[in-house]
This record gives structure tokens, sequence and C-alpha cells, in this order.
């Protein structure tokens, strides 16, 4: 039975998705990804991500 990868090995292959330019990630995981959201990655690819998630930076209209 082969080993599962350790963490690091597994940010590593994150990492490389994440900055390979012939990916084809939808372009918000691009987005965790490459800003090491990873946890923001994973409620995405599971379908988890709340509204207010998915306004990443754009919280001005919730101000009042």
């Amino acid at each position: 039975m082969e080993e599962p990868p350790t963490i690091m090995e597994a940010l590593k292959r994150l990492d490389a998705a994440a900055s390979d330019p012939t990916a084809t990630l939808p372009p918000r995981l691009q987005h965790f990804l490459q800003n090491r959201s990873y946890q923001k990655a994973l409620l995405f690819i599971t379908g988890q991500e709340t509204p207010l998630a998915q306004k990443c930076g754009q919280h001005d209209e919730l101000k009042g």
C-alpha cells in the first residue's frame, strides 16, 4: 500500500498546480490557491462556500 503524501508534498503539488499557466482550474479556485487560501479552496471545491465568502474582498456594500 502506498503512503499518502506528506503535508509538504501536498502543498508543493498545490503550488505547482496554481502556478501552471496551462492548468484549467476555475478562476476562483486558481485565486484561492495562488493566495494560499487553502480553507477557502476546500470550501469552494466541496460547494460549501458562503455568499459572504464569494464576495472575497468586496465587503464595502456590507458596511453601513
